[in-house]
């Protein structure tokens, strides 16, 4: 008799760990899909914001190319070299500068 009990006490104690093996599984299956899922948002995120990078990155070229071959710079330049002398003392009034400054901002 205590042979019957002592083996179905083994079979209890088995199907109890097995059950818990079953349910730690699912929790960390469960976790798993989790954090898949986290990554590919991630990975979603990250790709959206390295788009968006590129595209700033294009934008401020092309500003930059822009200002590099702009026309009022090239006259401002100029007209400041003709209004300073070799020491950066002004001779002229700077209010020559005006009306270019104003034709800037319209643009």
């Amino acid at each position: 008799s205590s042979g019957i009990n002592a083996e179905y006490g083994v079979t209890d104690r088995d199907e109890k760990l097995k059950l818990l093996k079953e349910q730690i599984t699912s929790a960390l299956d469960e976790k798993s899909i989790a954090r898949q899922e986290q990554l590919k948002e991630l990975s979603r995120e990250l790709e959206h914001t390295a788009q968006e990078n590129r595209m700033l990155h294009k934008k401020i070229q092309e500003l930059s190319h822009k200002i590099q071959n702009c026309d009022n710079c090239a006259k401002l330049k100029s007209q400041l070299k003709l209004i300073q002398d070799g020491n950066g003392k002004r001779l002229v009034d700077v209010n020559i500068l005006k009306p270019i400054k104003e034709k800037g901002k319209m643009k």
